[in-house]
């Protein structure tokens, strides 16, 4: 297992240009936050201007430039991009952060049409221009990975939202969301359906998704994993972190809050059906139907990879939350029979105990 910070690390250094990074699951211990509920949500009116995904999804504004702004503008953008060095926040990165939306936008879809027409000529005279952009856009992803990072902590002005700061249910105040996270999935789903970057971006959504745990900010993480998801359906890390998050949606104080916000805009649909078929939720309260998500993704993700022990403890969690401790007990003793980090082995042993004691086994719960 990687820390979150050291799996971006490794996605974008010492260059993008090698074959992808094993980017390992986010360590318990950097989620241990999660526990207090230090949430982050949209509020429903910035929604489209902070999360709208450039090319997938609903434009609010159409904005017309000359022919040699255009051109001038990916110039520069890829300029920037191809001399920005990843991990810092040096003058490329300054550049473009400080571009309106639009223009950024502009210049990304600007780019993929040309690596479009590239692609429909099949001309192989063509094969070194569709490498380079190819290149372009993967630095490309690296830039606007690291503006959005940077912009993280910006705070928002008063009465203008941008995500909502929630403490055990309370909120606190509120920070503003950068429109390049939906401009880097837009690069990532061009570069998903080239041939030979899927597990590049599957890697890249595996780091950022765990930046986003660590970052506390679920307003993120939501629509991320969406677009993960739908690109790479059977990525038993991805599943983990939607049943992590899902998890998290049945929280009662989260709950609460969402019930009097009367909204869930902006954090992302729930999964489709997986493989397995379709989780019967009936007539459940919000918080039950999220807690039967999250046990679908994660018995998904031990599904798909039985290693994954985090998965395993987090799914003994929800069936006792749901009820279930005859299966919790079941599910999480091969977890602590296997080596795993203090912080992980810790919780195990608190799951474990608790669903013992509510089974009535008071000697097994006692150890």
């Amino acid at each position: 297992m990687l820390n979150p910070r050291a799996a971006w690390a490794a996605w974008s250094r010492p260059s993008i240009l090698k074959p992808p990074c094993e980017v390992g699951v986010m360590p318990m211990a950097a989620m241990r936050s999660l526990a207090r509920v230090v949430i982050l949500l949209l509020l429903p009116s910035v929604v489209a201007a902070g999360q709208t995904a450039p090319g997938t999804e609903k434009q609010r504004t159409t904005v017309s430039v000359s022919l040699s702004f255009a051109e001038t503008l990916v110039a520069d953008w890829t300029n920037a991009v191809r001399t920005h060095v990843a991990g810092t926040l040096d003058q490329p990165l300054k550049t473009v952060a400080s571009w309106p939306p639009e223009h950024v936008i502009m210049a990304v879809q600007l780019v993929i049409k040309r690596l479009h027409r590239l692609r429909e000529s099949r001309d192989p005279v063509f094969t070194r221009d569709l490498a380079e952009l190819t290149d372009t856009l993967l630095r490309g992803l690296s830039l606007h990975t690291d503006i959005a990072i940077d912009l993280r902590d910006a705070t928002a002005p008063p009465k203008i939202g941008g995500a909502v700061i929630l403490v055990d249910g309370q909120v606190t105040g509120s920070i503003r969301r950068s429109a390049h996270w939906p401009i880097a999935r837009r690069i990532a789903e061009e570069l998903a359906a080239r041939s030979g970057e899927g597990p590049r971006v599957a890697a890249w959504y595996r780091a950022t998704a765990a930046l986003m745990q660590e970052m506390r900010g679920l307003d993120l993480l939501g629509p991320h994993l969406e677009a993960g998801q739908a690109l790479f359906v059977d990525d038993p890390v991805l599943a983990l972190y939607q049943g992590t998050l899902r998890q998290t949606f049945g929280d009662p104080r989260l709950h609460d809050y969402l019930r009097k916000r009367g909204s869930t805009e902006g954090l992302g649909k729930a999964p489709l059906a997986s493989s397995q078929g379709p989780e019967p939720l009936g007539l459940a309260s919000p918080r039950k139907v999220e807690l039967r998500i999250a046990r679908r993704e994660l018995r998904r993700a031990l599904t798909l990879d039985p290693t994954l022990h985090e998965a395993r403890i987090r799914l003994a969690h929800v069936l006792s939350r749901l009820g279930d401790d005859r299966q919790a007990v079941e599910v999480i003793r091969p977890a602590l029979e296997a080596p795993l980090e203090r912080f992980s082995e810790f919780y195990a042993a608190l799951i474990l105990g608790r669903s013992e004691e509510q089974l009535g086994h008071f000697d097994e719960a006692r150890a």
